[in-house]
């Protein structure tokens, strides 16, 4: 009987084992099985180039030798990998294998996150963010990332400066909102984090993208602490300053001889009765130590400057003691004293004139050709033993009392009417029907007055005693204005009530800011009108709100002696712009009113300051001039040549034209303007009026 050789091998080798081969007889059963090796799987048998069984146990009946041959494939494996949370970061690495093959799988946490582990099939196979393994398995890995956490904290700078909140634990991109609250006495500077400035809002919101430490900064709170003297010659008062907040403040109020001290007021209220005053500060305040006579003998002291002062006496007179020490501190500086009805003047060595002593109740014009100070001595005046006589039209009335006082204090005494004026040399004040308005608020000792009543009798004013305690408003002068008139250099003046136009519209109470707070009376600090002669100011005042008119208005009082034009001027005073391109002009006349509460003149001016230069600068004199007489065009400080004038008479015709600087007034009485042309410079207007 026939033996045959069956052999069996693998392909390839690696891929497995076989087992089956051997001899063989004829018609005897072979099983040849192929087993495969760990990362391969068997395909099929082959013999020759001929599949016969995809079977690994193959069984066959053997009729002749044969070599089969069992195939096997390398096994192929999906590697997968992902990110938990997928906003948490990326992740590489993945894909096809082959058993055996390296992987590497890679995570990379995005910005405010941090890689944890990876898992396979919840279970964690390794703590880096890197990581190798050989394939053995399909396999779906996960990157596991956790959100950064930071801690944010805040503390105030100083700790007694207040308080703040918001801070905590904050994950990555979470808002956070720090709030600081000041305590009393403090105020909110900054948030700063590190040596930076993060915010100048006490309510700082931002995003959290790491851990940080924040400081709330506060300052103490300063506040101003003034003190004066009621009257200026009753004491000396020390202790004002600036002081933080709850610190202690000692103010003594120390009476100069022939006084005693009263009490401390702040706002009209007493707060104490002791001269040495102490209390925790909280805020800012003015406070005034009130003194009060104990001696019938006082000092009157006064500075008279170079020029005219207007002045009253508040030492009793006594058989013209009080002129004559005025006289004597005068000296070779003297040169006249007058009052409503005479004047005594210095000629020589002497003092000659009409009267021989003084009226408390009177004011007297002082002139000297040198500032100097005089002091009269001798008992204060007992008030009621000096009524002042009101007379109808203007009375020239003293202030012979020791402390200041307001207006509507000082005359609580009469019944005005609507349009009566009191007036100082510097500034005026009018009676509106409910409150006496202007820039004189208060009536100092000494003071020189004149009082205008519209009444056809006569009133008696007695002055009140005293008002201590009250606080008086001060007066607005034009110290600190764009325009300062010089006063001393004139005996008189004259009371203009205004309103105010700006390109056809009036400056209203909508127009000009309305004060913070305050008496109805109340300067919108926003406009300033002023009037020129001849390029000089003569006077100048800030808008005044009054509120039983509702209107925004100027009480200027405007210095002089002689008849003049009078040009006005406004000036912004919250833009700096000067305007006096306006074709409004008055002659200056001594102790007029002009305007009234329900009748105020209106100053129109432009809404652009091109002709400021001409308008200014351009004159127009004599001003009144009687007809047919010269008037000439002056054209003060410009470089120019001759103008041409066009008279226009109130039927707005043109009677006449000239190119000249001297021109004949017309014939015909009257109100005429004239339209002035400077090449080169451009045109204004003036009223000429001819008598």
């Amino acid at each position: 009987q026939n033996n045959y050789s069956i052999t069996a091998s693998a392909d390839p080798a690696a891929g497995g084992t076989v087992s089956g081969g051997g001899n063989y007889v004829y018609g005897q059963s072979c099983i040849l099985t192929a087993t495969p090796n760990a990362g391969y799987a068997f395909v099929n048998w082959t013999k020759g180039s001929s599949v016969v069984s995809s079977e690994a146990s193959y069984t066959f009946t053997v009729t002749e030798a044969g070599s089969y041959v069992a195939h096997f494939s390398q096994n192929n494996y999906s590697i997968t990998a992902s990110a938990d949370p997928a906003a948490g970061g990326t992740v590489s690495g993945g894909g096809n294998f082959t058993y055996g093959q390296s992987c590497t799988l890679t995570a990379t946490p995005n910005t405010g996150y941090a890689f944890v582990n990876w898992t396979l099939g919840g279970e964690v196979v390794s703590s880096s963010p890197t990581y190798t393994f050989t394939v053995t398995a399909s396999g779906a890995y996960v990157a596991h990332f956790s959100q950064n956490s930071y801690t944010i904290t805040a503390s105030a700078d100083p700790a007694a400066g207040g308080t703040v909140s918001g801070a905590g634990n904050y994950t990555h991109g979470q808002s956070c909102t720090l709030t600081a609250t000041p305590n009393t006495g403090y105020a909110f500077v900054n948030w700063t984090k590190g040596s930076s400035v993060v915010s100048n809002s006490p309510t700082y919101s931002f995003t959290v993208s790491e851990a940080g430490s924040y400081v709330a900064h506060f300052n103490q709170n300063s506040y101003t602490i003034t003190a004066s003297a009621d009257p200026a010659a009753g004491g000396t008062v020390s202790g004002a300053g600036t002081y933080n907040h709850g610190q202690s403040c000692t103010l003594i109020a120390t009476p100069n001889t022939d006084y005693a001290f009263v009490n401390w007021t702040k706002d009209g209220v007493e707060v104490s009765t002791n001269a040495s005053y102490t209390f925790t500060v909280t805020a800012s305040g003015a406070y005034v130590a009130h003194f009060t006579l104990t001696s019938s003998t006082i000092t009157q002291s006064t500075h008279f400057v170079n020029g005219w002062t207007w002045w009253s006496a508040y030492i009793e007179e006594d058989g013209g003691s009080c002129l004559t020490q005025l006289e004597n501190g005068l000296g070779a500086s003297g040169q006249v004293i007058k009052n409503q009805s005479a004047s005594h003047t210095h000629i020589g060595n002497g003092w000659y004139g009409g009267f021989t002593s003084l009226d408390n109740a009177q004011t007297y014009r002082v002139k000297t050709n040198a500032a100097v100070d005089v002091d009269i001595t001798g008992p204060a005046v007992a008030t009621a033993s000096h009524p002042v006589t009101l007379k109808p039209n203007w009375t020239w009335i003293g202030y012979p009392c020791t402390s200041s006082m307001s207006v509507a204090t000082a005359l609580a005494g009469i019944t005005p009417t609507v349009g009566d004026v009191l007036k100082s040399q510097t500034s005026s004040t009018v009676y509106m029907g409910s409150m006496w308005a202007g820039a004189l608020n208060t009536i100092t000792p000494g003071m020189g007055l004149m009082y205008y009543s519209k009444k056809s009798t006569n009133m008696t004013l007695v002055y009140p005693t005293g008002a201590k305690g009250e606080e008086t408003k001060p007066n607005l002068t034009a110290e600190n204005n764009n325009w300062q008139p010089n006063t001393a250099s004139y005996p008189d003046n004259m009371t203009v009530l205004a309103v105010v136009e700006m390109d056809g519209e009036e400056l209203a109470p909508e127009l000009v800011p309305e004060p913070v707070e305050g008496p109805a009376q109340e300067t919108g600090k926003t406009y300033e009108l002023a009037a020129f002669a001849n390029g000089e100011c003569r006077g100048s005042v800030q808008l005044l709100y009054i509120e039983p008119l509702n209107r925004y208005m100027a009480i200027l009082t405007v210095a002089g002696d002689t008849e003049t034009e009078l040009r006005f001027g406004l000036y912004d005073m919250t833009t700096g712009e000067e305007y006096f391109n306006t074709s409004e002009t008055l002659t200056y006349q001594t102790n007029a009113i002009i305007g009234s509460p329900d009748a105020p003149l209106v100053v129109r001016f432009r809404g652009n300051t091109g002709l400021n230069d001409l308008d200014r600068l351009v004159q127009v004199y004599p001003n009144p001039v009687d007809k047919g007489q010269t008037f000439n065009i002056g054209m003060t400080d410009m470089e120019t040549g001759e103008a041409q004038v066009e008279i226009i008479n109130a039927l707005g015709v043109v009677v006449e034209t000239r190119r000249a600087t001297s021109l004949q007034a017309p014939n015909v009485p009257g109100v005429y303007t004239l339209r002035i042309t400077v090449e080169g410079q451009g045109i204004c207007y003036r009223k000429l009026i001819v008598r």
